[in-house]
């Protein structure tokens, strides 16, 4: 499936300005419901991470005793905790899956980012930013 970049405002420089990024639009699935939202295509990101605020919104349980602590490039090494859970996604376009997230406080800029395990090992990305265009491509795995 091919989508569009999207238009994200960014504190970064002067204001009001935006940068165009690989975002799609997701449904997150817990036992209150669903939220759709945008989520960020982030091949840089080793797990997928999201704003504890959805989790308690959808009814998503963590599991507390297990945090992984969050940094990049912002936080460094040692950032805030974020805690597992396996969780229900639909990205637009394409099948339901479960895959690993990690809720924690993020930035505000993107408050859902599929990274590597769980979303870029299940499905190839492409991305064509000259176009401003990225396709996502479920692997068909060999039973």
């Amino acid at each position: 499936m091919r989508y569009n970049y999207q238009p994200i405002v960014t504190s970064i420089g002067r204001d009001g300005m935006f940068f165009w990024m690989p975002e799609v639009a997701i449904t997150v699935s817990g036992k209150n419901g669903n939220r759709r939202l945008f989520a960020l295509v982030d091949s840089g990101a080793s797990v997928c991470v999201a704003d504890i605020a959805i989790a308690e919104s959808v009814g998503i349980e963590l599991n507390k005793k297990d945090p992984l602590y969050i940094g990049g490039v912002v936080n460094g090494s040692h950032g805030e905790p974020a805690y597992p859970a396996n969780v229900t996604i639909k990205v637009e376009g394409l099948k339901e899956f479960i895959i690993p997230v990690y809720f924690g406080k993020i930035s505000q800029a993107f408050t859902f980012i599929l990274g590597q395990k769980g979303f870029f090992d299940s499905h190839n990305v492409k991305f064509i930013k000259h176009r401003d265009v990225f396709e996502i491509v479920p692997v068909q795995r060999k039973k």
